[in-house]
Order: structure tokens, then C-alpha cells, then sequence
């Protein structure tokens, strides 16, 4: 109903000559959203669906670039989001490995790993004496 409203609305302003310029504005940037959703949407599928940056670009009757450079967020699936998601998990996981390994290499050089090894134990114990205590 709201639809058929606009576009009767929009069929009487472009055919008043006398039309006031905000309200075609108004009209024609409600239909410009209108489009401009549907498009995105139109894109997000294409791309789900596997289809290039050019066969988009061809149906827009754009360069491939800008077709890029329009709907490049637009076009971001699940798949894609996980993906990114896993690759950065994983990047940083071998960044806390390599650095657990750099800092445990300097303190075996430096001897304090010893003393820290006996600290941690000595916490371990404390921690689980602790828990069998409120266990009883």
C-alpha cells in the first residue's frame, strides 16, 4: 500500500510543472534508497552465488573496478567474514607461540627460569591446596 502511495505520489510531482523542488527531491531520493538497497542486495547474492566482479560490473554496465570500489563491503559473505575471522585467530596465535618462545629463550639465558619455575610451582601448590580446603 505504502509502496503504490509513493509511486502515485511520485507520478503527480513529476507531472506538476509547478511541482515544489524539496518535494520531487524528497520523492526521488526515497526511490533512490529504494534502489540503492536492492542493488546491494542484487550484489551480495551475485557474489554469494560465486559470480566475478566483472559479469557485475557488465550487469551494471560499469568498469569492473568501480563496481569494486562501490560494493566492496556489500559483497563481504559469512563465508568470507569466518575466513578472515580464522586467518587472524591463527596469525595471532603464532605471534603469543614465537613470543612464549622468545621470552622463555632470554630467560633461560639469563638463569631466571629456574627461580621462575620454582615460583610457579610453588603457586600451583598454594592454589590447589587452597581449592582442597574449601573442597572439605
Amino acid at each position: 500500500m505504502a509502496a503504490q502511495g509513493s509511486w502515485e505520489r511520485w507520478e503527480r510531482v513529476i507531472r506538476d510543472p509547478g511541482a515544489d523542488p524539496l518535494e520531487v527531491l524528497s520523492v526521488s531520493t526515497m526511490f533512490q534508497r529504494y534502489f540503492d538497497a536492492v542493488e546491494r542486495e542484487a550484489v551480495r547474492a551475485a557474489r554469494s552465488a560465486g559470480r566475478s566482479w566483472a559479469d557485475i560490473a557488465d550487469a551494471a554496465g560499469i568498469a569492473k573496478q568501480s563496481a569494486w570500489e562501490k560494493w566492496k563491503d556489500v559483497s563481504k559473505t559469512r563465508e568470507d567474514l569466518q575466513r578472515r575471522l580464522d586467518e587472524q585467530v591463527e596469525r595471532q596465535k603464532r605471534e603469543a607461540v614465537h613470543s612464549i618462545a622468545d621470552q622463555t629463550v632470554r630467560l633461560m639465558r639469563s638463569g631466571e627460569l629456574q627461580d621462575q619455575a620454582r615460583e610457579l610451582r610453588k603457586a600451583v601448590l598454594a592454589l590447589t591446596l587452597s581449592k582442597r580446603r574449601r573442597q572439605k
